[in-house]
């Protein structure tokens, strides 16, 4: 069966089982660019009175065997949660930038050519300065069920606003520690192990407060002051995937050509290329920019 044959069959069942949802909805299959250059398929559903079209991927749903049955049922799940979004939020918010404005967040990607080329072609983009990593943006939707919803800061949508690249970056640097709080943590309790204060490691982890694209949290204004409190002897920053860093003490990574040893053999081995950020080791210089140290 084909990912369009099974789209169909998924759409045929949304309508047939779930008529309360979707008898008004309109669909429509897309083929989307994803991090790490992947194709992923996609059912975009219009309801009744929304201009938004949120996208539900198929592609695992039909490598796993899962019937188009079993998809649709977790599509209108998804729907239904989705419908918690606050009254008092205007969907129509998206097309005007002060309303907008608010809700702008940072994310961080991998801009070495080859790497997610497609994905950010219409994306609006800052590359951070000497650097292969860039900036994307996002509208975080205020949803209590998925904290990691989010609209796409595209080229597009930018000459809707009419406003510069600067105040887009500014508007995200300005919103992310308020929607996405930073977290530093030991890496036994990001990783969920038990944790004593007590037995405070120099290696930490940094993300954001919903651990999804949370190594965008190195860029908040506060971020430098935190670490070099936690860190007083300085501290290298390793890329682990676009949602966290390592954080080592400078006193324990002397050998920065081991550490990028260790980065590149991770990325190449462990971390899925749509997660990868960088092959490099970096710190903060004096003014908080990510500077590689390599």
């Amino acid at each position: 069966m084909t990912i369009q044959e099974f789209a169909g069959q998924v759409i045929e069942t949304l309508q047939a089982k779930f008529p309360e949802y979707f008898r008004d909805a309109e669909f429509q299959v897309q083929q989307v660019a994803k991090p790490g250059n992947l194709i992923l398929t996609g059912i975009g559903i219009r309801m009744k009175n929304t201009p938004i079209s949120p996208l539900y991927y198929i592609d695992s749903a039909l490598q796993n065997g899962q019937s188009a049955e079993e998809t649709a049922k977790e599509i209108a799940s998804q729907i239904a949660k989705q419908s918690s979004l606050p009254d008092s939020i205007d969907v129509n918010f998206v097309s005007d930038f002060e309303s907008a404005r608010q809700y702008i967040v940072p994310r961080l990607i991998d801009i070495r050519p080859g790497k997610n080329d497609a994905y950010i072609k219409n994306r609006v983009m800052t590359q951070l300065p000497c650097s292969t990593i860039g900036v994307i943006y996002d509208l975080a939707l205020p949803n209590k069920e998925d904290c990691s919803m989010s609209i796409p800061v595209t080229k597009d949508l930018q000459l809707t606003w009419n406003v510069f690249t600067d105040t887009i970056h500014d508007a995200a640097l300005w919103n992310g520690p308020r929607i996405r709080p930073l977290k530093i943590a030991s890496l036994a309790e990001m990783l969920g192990f038990p944790f004593d204060p007590a037995d405070m490691t120099p290696m930490n982890g940094l993300t954001n407060s919903v651990g999804v694209n949370g190594a965008s949290a190195i860029l908040y204004p506060a971020t430098k002051e935190l670490l070099e409190e936690r860190f007083p002897n300085g501290f290298v920053l390793l890329p682990s995937s676009v949602h966290e860093w390592i954080i080592i003490s400078k006193d324990l990574s002397t050998d920065t050509m081991g550490l990028l040893d260790m980065v590149k053999t991770i990325n190449a081995n462990e971390v899925l290329p749509e997660d990868q950020l960088a092959d490099d080791v970096f710190t903060l210089d004096d003014e908080g920019h990510l500077v590689s140290i390599a």
